[in-house]
């Protein structure tokens, strides 16, 4: 944390820590920064723990780690414009984005638990909507749509890949050091 720090956003929830929660606090946390950029906006993303021997709270502080405004608002702008075009591809056709998931693929997790519900969870398989879109689908079918023209550039290799790590890694690139962004 930099001296200087300013308190964004809190969102608080009574469910475990679950990377999808980590999108609004994020959201909210780049149009702050590129809003006043001045100042050293941190957001903050507090959940019940994850086991229930432990007392209190899990918190997570969600920070651009950049001590020069202008490259804060740089790396802030850059993330809303990619969330802006992902909206505007998403009113032409449903985009493969996943609440549960996306975040699971980019990171490498079981997609059959995100995709599926069990008894404690409701996977995106759950949601009716999504059923909707994407016709039924099975985790497999989705993970096996093909790259279409116009998808955005980057790894995965089909669609819900693709737009996985293109969100998720925005996220992730958005909130690393410029150390960490270098390598």
């Amino acid at each position: 944390m930099f001296a200087g720090d300013h308190l964004g956003p809190v969102t608080a929830s009574v469910s475990k820590p679950h990377d999808k929660q980590r999108r609004v606090p994020w959201l909210d946390l780049m149009a702050l920064t590129a809003n006043d950029p001045d100042h050293h906006w941190i957001s903050v993303l507090l959940n019940r723990p994850t086991s229930p021997t432990k007392k209190g709270y899990n918190d997570r502080t969600l920070e651009i780690p950049i001590a020069e405004a202008d490259r804060r608002h740089e790396r802030a702008v850059g993330a809303l414009t990619l969330v802006v075009d992902l909206f505007r591809r998403g009113s032409c056709e449903p985009l493969p984005i996943f609440p549960n998931l996306s975040p699971a693929l980019f990171n490498g997790k079981s997609t059959s638990s995100a995709w599926n519900s069990s008894s404690y969870s409701p996977g995106d398989s759950a949601d009716e909507w999504i059923q909707v879109a994407f016709n039924h689908a099975t985790v497999e079918h989705i993970t096996s749509l093909p790259i279409e023209p116009g998808d955005p550039d980057g790894s995965g290799s089909d669609r819900a890949r693709r737009y996985a790590h293109h969100l998720w890694g925005a996220i992730e690139s958005s909130l690393a050091s410029d150390d960490e962004t270098a390598s």
